[in-house]
């Protein structure tokens, strides 16, 4: 392949790829939201907005990098939402699942970002508890 036929397949591909990481940021954030309006408790708004606090506070930690899947965890970012969302659960990992077909029904199973449209369905969550806290 050419140099700028090949420099062009990349700009179209990281195009797309931005696209699709909006695209499952916003459905995440659309999903968390409702599920923070409609089902969620206090509790869980608290402690997913406190988690979040935490990672921003520690300079060793990154928000951003608490949704990525590269490296090889026993837990993924969906089960770390949970469990501090339900410490209670321990680390139920058919809690955790149920608890996510719960709240976005398919759209995480069907992710290709599951990061991105995580970190969508937290951010759209704790910014409805931000809008409300100081009123309960």
């Amino acid at each position: 392949m050419k140099k700028m036929k090949q420099q062009s397949v990349i700009e179209r591909l990281r195009a797309s790829k931005k696209s699709s990481e909006a695209a499952e940021y916003q459905l995440g954030h659309d999903l968390g939201k409702r599920w923070a309006e409609q089902s969620a408790a206090t509790s869980e708004l608290q402690r997913l907005d406190e988690l979040r606090d935490e990672y921003e506070a520690q300079p060793q930690n990154d928000w951003d990098e608490f949704f990525e899947w590269d490296e090889p965890k026993v837990w993924g970012p969906d089960e770390y939402l949970f469990f501090a969302m339900h410490p209670e659960a321990g680390k139920d990992r058919q809690a955790a699942e149920e608890f996510w077909e719960c709240a976005a029904g398919d759209a995480l199973q069907q992710s290709l970002c599951r990061g991105v449209f995580l970190k969508g369905f937290a951010e759209g969550a704790i910014a409805v508890w931000e809008s409300v806290q100081d009123k309960l």
